[in-house]
């Protein structure tokens, strides 16, 4: 392994437990309120959406509820830790701060978008089989919110090699 790699993946580690402290410690939490606000706004989102939908949804805070069946969005849920991972991938590249900036800002809003519809389609499954809502919240659609992560972060590496070479 080149020194190169090994310093990303120092860095990369490094990021990553910043930001998981950032969202998680209870000083940090109670300071900044990252992830309540994340959250929320990722409820609010997918409310939106689901409206698009022309679902009969309501919105409580991080609740949504649609029928007889409530999501309750929470960490883990709101696809934040899909985007920290994304986003210690970014800053722990080797690549011009302006580009670091641009993509973690299209990421990060490809991340949030599909979330949201990851979000929707979860409570519209919980709707009609709960036990299906179960097998898909916690093993396929956290699953691919990891992949989408992964793969975004690599479209990024790919996107900051062309610069470089052009």
């Amino acid at each position: 392994m080149s020194k190169q790699q090994q310093l990303f993946i120092f860095r990369y580690i490094a990021y990553a437990v910043a930001f998981y402290l950032l969202i998680d410690l209870n000083f940090f939490k109670e300071l900044f309120h990252i992830n309540r606000i994340y959250t929320n706004f990722a409820t609010f989102l997918s409310h939106q959406n689901a409206l698009l939908f022309g679902l009969d949804v309501t919105r409580e805070a991080n609740k949504l509820t649609l029928e007889n069946f409530t999501v309750v969005v929470v960490f883990g849920c709101s696809g934040l830790e899909a985007l920290l991972i994304y986003s210690a991938g970014v800053f722990a590249y080797t690549a011009p701060l302006k580009l670091k900036a641009k993509w973690l800002l299209i990421g990060s809003a490809i991340m949030i978008i599909l979330n949201s519809f990851r979000i929707v389609f979860l409570l519209v499954v919980g709707v009609y089989d709960r036990e299906l809502f179960d097998l898909m919240h916690t093993y396929v659609t956290q699953s691919i919110m990891l992949f989408i992560a992964i793969i975004v972060f690599l479209y990024f590496v790919v996107k900051t090699n062309e610069h470089y070479k052009a």
